[in-house]
């Protein structure tokens, strides 16, 4: 089993985590490019898009945490514990990263500071997908 946990931990390492994000769905992107040039040049509105872009991701990175959970026995499980280890690391992270645009001032600060958050969630929900894939395929709870 422990044997089997670390080939599974290596092969996981392989994944390409900094690989180039999926990004949002298409519906999803539509729907903001929808929502901005509907915004015009109001940067209030535009920053409420990218809010309603980063819950959409939210949702989809949600879904996947569930596929990934499922794929390798839940949470308890030893993989799935340490799957939570890292979520929760992740969350902090997210939290931490984007924080510096909101103290920086301005509406233009705020926006990117919504685009870096939104990017963030994009790029975990991307991760999670292609881990839950991986586990789908290859692990099996003993």
């Amino acid at each position: 089993m422990a044997a089997r946990l670390v080939i599974l931990a290596l092969t996981a390492l392989a994944l390409p985590q900094a690989a180039l994000a999926e990004g949002p769905t298409p519906e999803a992107q539509a729907e903001l490019d929808a929502c901005v040039e509907k915004a015009g040049m109001v940067d209030l509105a535009v920053k409420d898009c990218y809010v309603e872009l980063a819950n959409t991701e939210d949702a989809r990175l949600n879904a996947n945490w569930t596929r990934v959970l499922k794929a390798v026995g839940g949470k308890s499980s030893e993989v799935g514990t340490a799957l939570l280890t890292e979520q929760r690391a992740w969350i902090a992270y997210k939290e931490a990263a984007c924080k510096h645009h909101l103290y920086a001032g301005g509406t233009l600060n705020r926006i990117s500071g919504q685009i870096c958050y939104v990017e963030l969630i994009t790029r975990r929900a991307d991760e999670l997908a292609e881990l839950a894939d991986f586990y789908q395929e290859t692990y099996s709870p003993e």
